[in-house]
This record gives structure tokens, C-alpha cells and sequence, in this order.
């Protein structure tokens, strides 16, 4: 990583100022065949102009032949490059000049924030492990163009040490524990615990519309979602077959003026929003979930939200159809073996109208992405990008990880670690 940019904690933001970063990536299997160019345009979202220019400079090129015996080769010819299709052994390197979006910083909190005001709380911490209590709307690890505003890297910066591990991934719109190591081997014990079923126990809160039912049970349904940018199922293309996921709930409170409930999440399995996505399904989406119950207009990704959120639920409709077992609240744990589902054959996600409406998701997200340029898009000088000082995709949402209790080798017991229930919870 290159050298530390200045930090500034203003007006309930925490801000990074501009800095080159060198970025390193793997290619994905639906990228062979296609131009380096074409990539970064359509998958990565960059200008075709300020892509053939940065090619051309040097700025992006490929080094070849990874996990091959040939030698590998930097192709840094725009001549080369234009018309090459990559490979599965290639390897794109990219000198970007980074401008990360501010985040919000909860100055006061001291549920959130330590003594200093400049990093989190700690939830724990012993010899190999530190845990904390992340805010809402700061990514945990490094990714597109956060970095520095990062839960691991602002941990490093408040720690004065790079000898921290992620253990695991926390939604950015999620708040509550976030496990890192001390050392390597910390992190792939706690890593290995975690991805193993039934060695942690997770709860979350849950703030729902409408009134939760009063006894516990379980949703067993595969998870599954569009990712809008490239307008394909997650998960993606590697994998047909998308095994089942199961969240148990529990109600705690329920208000009658709000029309909302407190509930208990407890994960048994881990996949992509999966919490958010079995609430919405069984009726009762998150309250501020922009993505899963898209139902404020303010948010400046609202049309977007709503056609993928419909989408989504005609496609979960059909499986449903299909297996009706999977929409129901049931009060045991589905048997799983040898489960999985082939969701692309499933909801004929190649149907015209399906087709049609990823289409539309398309527009209307590039529709959106030239309203932000025109109201708060600046010109960087330096690398010629429109950027922006605003978050303006991912917020807080009403859904924290509030406790994890977990055996480590060679513990005499298990340990728990629990957050701060938020301030919203109180209902």
C-alpha cells in the first residue's frame, strides 16, 4: 500500500485525501475472451476514454502466464492490448489515482468509538485477538474504491500496528463485531471455525415492519441475488447449483404505533445478505433496507432498488412455485443433504421479460450515476475521473451482529463477545 494519506474527521464524516494505489486482479472466468479495455468499461465501470489513455501510459497492463510453466510476460502495448483477449492466466495490473467517499463517522459515540474518538471500541481483545464494535456505513476490509476507510485499515491506524487479520466479512451497512487476529495463525483458526457449521453462534438484531410472529422458527431458503452492475445471478455463473440457507428468528419486542418489531437473527449457514433477504421473503423486510424494502424515494438509488427488489421477488415467487416447502416458517431445520438448486433453470433467468428488466436495471443505473455526476460530481485534475466526497450507495440499516460465542483450540470453555445493543433497538 502506498504511503498514508491525510485523515479528516469533519462535520460527522471521517475524509481521505487522493493517493495512487496499485491494484493486482485475478481474472474471473466470465472475463477470458474479452479485451482488457472492454472489461474495466463494462465490468468495472470506467470511461473508455480515460481507459485507453491510462493503457496507453502504462497505467493498466497484464503480466501473463501465471501458474503456467512459461515465463510470465508484461503486455503493456496498447497496440497489443486493444484487440487481445484476456486469459485465465492473466493477471491485470492497474496505477490508479484513488478518491475514496467520506463516511460517517459517529463523533460522541462511545459505544462506537474509543477514548481518542479516532478508532472503534474494543468489544474484546486478548493475546491473539481484537474485537470490535463496527459503526454502520464503513466497508470491514479493503474493496472497489474504499481502502483507508476501511474497518481493518482504520484499526490498523488505531492500533499503530499492520499485524491485523480479518476473520470475517460484516456487511457495510451492518453494524456490531467484527473478529481481527493478531497473528496469521489466529486468523485462519478463527477463519476455520467460522466456516464451519454449527462452531459459532451467531445473533443478530433486527429492527422488521409489520408484527413478527411470537414463536421462533426457522427459514430454510437458497439465497440468491442480481448483481446490477453486471446484470447476472449471484452467485455467479461458476456455480449452477445454489444449496439452501437457514436463518432462525425470534421475536423480543413488538410496537404498535410503529408497526415495527425487535427480532433475534441467528444464522445457521453464512451467504450474502442472507438475513435481509429471507426477511424480506417471509413479509418483513428490514425497515430501512434500501435494497430489500425500497420504499424511500430520497434515496438516490431508490428506481434502481425497487426494479432489482421486484425482480428479485418474481424470480424467488417462481421457486417458490416450485418447492413450497422453501417459503415456509418452519419449526425444524430442513434436511440439507444432497440439497442444492439450479436457479438459473429454475426461473428461466434467460425468459425475455427477465431479460428485459436487467435491461432496465441497467438504464436506469446509468440514468442515476449521470444525476450524481451533474449534482455532485468533481473533476479530478490529476486523473481526469468524476468523483464523488458523498457515499451515495450503501448506508446504516437496522441490523447489527450483536453477539458470537465460539470455542477456540484448546479453550477450556467457549468465549462470547457481545456489542452495544444501537440506539434504534430501543422500541
Amino acid at each position: 500500500m502506498s504511503r498514508t494519506p491525510q485523515i479528516l474527521i469533519e462535520n460527522g464524516f471521517r475524509k481521505v485525501s487522493p493517493y495512487f494505489f496499485d491494484f493486482k486482479t485475478h481474472v474471473k472466468s466470465r472475463w477470458v475472451g474479452r479485451t482488457l479495455a472492454d472489461i474495466m468499461i463494462k465490468e468495472l465501470g470506467q470511461e473508455e476514454s480515460i481507459i485507453e489513455k491510462e493503457i496507453s501510459e502504462g497505467l493498466i497492463y497484464i503480466s501473463n502466464n501465471h501458474g503456467r510453466k512459461e515465463p510470465s510476460i508484461l503486455i503493456k502495448d496498447w497496440n497489443i492490448l486493444k484487440d487481445r483477449n484476456v486469459e485465465k492466466h492473466d493477471i491485470i495490473y492497474h496505477s490508479r489515482h484513488m478518491h475514496e467517499p467520506n463516511i460517517p463517522w459517529p463523533q460522541g459515540d462511545k459505544s462506537l468509538l474509543n477514548d481518542s474518538g479516532k478508532a472503534f471500541s474494543t468489544v474484546y481483545q486478548d493475546s491473539d485477538i481484537l474485537v470490535v464494535n463496527k459503526p454502520p456505513g464503513i466497508p470491514s476490509h479493503p474493496k472497489s474504491n474504499f481502502r483507508y476507510n476501511t474497518a481493518t485499515e482504520i484499526t490498523k491506524m488505531g492500533s499503530h500496528s499492520e499485524n491485523l487479520w480479518l476473520c470475517h466479512r460484516l456487511d457495510k451497512a451492518t453494524s456490531g463485531i467484527l473478529i481481527l487476529a493478531l497473528n496469521r495463525e489466529c486468523c485462519k483458526e478463527i477463519a476455520d471455525i467460522m466456516q464451519t457449521e454449527g462452531s459459532v453462534r451467531k445473533e443478530y438484531l433486527a429492527r422488521v415492519k409489520g408484527e413478527f410472529p411470537e414463536k421462533p422458527f426457522y427459514v430454510n431458503c437458497p439465497i440468491f441475488l442480481i448483481n446490477i452492475s453486471g446484470g447476472y445471478l449471484m452467485p455467479s455463473n461458476e456455480t449452477k447449483q445454489v444449496p439452501l440457507a437457514i436463518t432462525q428468528f425470534q421475536r423480543l419486542t413488538y410496537n404498535k404505533d410503529l408497526n415495527e418489531s425487535l427480532v433475534i437473527c441467528r444464522p445457521i449457514t453464512g451467504r450474502t445478505h442472507q438475513i435481509r433477504i429471507h426477511l424480506r421473503n417471509i413479509g418483513f423486510p428490514i425497515s430501512n433496507d434500501y435494497m430489500y424494502n425500497p420504499v424511500n424515494k430520497d434515496i438516490v438509488t431508490h428506481e434502481v432498488d425497487m426494479i432489482r427488489n421486484n425482480l428479485e421477488m418474481h424470480m424467488y415467487n417462481l421457486l417458490f412455485e416450485a418447492f413450497p416447502e422453501l417459503q415456509k416458517q418452519s419449526s425444524l431445520i430442513m434436511d440439507r443433504e444432497g440439497k442444492a438448486w439450479n436457479i438459473e433453470k429454475i426461473v428461466n433467468f434467460t425468459d425475455a421479460s427477465i431479460q428485459r428488466s436487467i435491461e432496465l436495471i441497467k438504464k436506469s443505473r446509468e440514468s442515476y450515476f449521470k444525476e450524481l455526476m451533474d449534482k455532485y460530481g468533481k473533476l479530478c485534475e490529476t486523473c481526469h475521473r468524476y468523483h464523488f466526497e458523498v457515499d451515495t450507495q450503501e448506508k446504516g440499516i437496522y441490523l447489527h451482529s450483536w453477539k458470537y460465542t465460539m470455542k477456540k483450540k484448546n479453550a477450556d470453555k467457549p468465549i462470547c463477545f457481545e456489542a452495544p445493543p444501537p440506539s434504534w433497538s430501543d422500541i
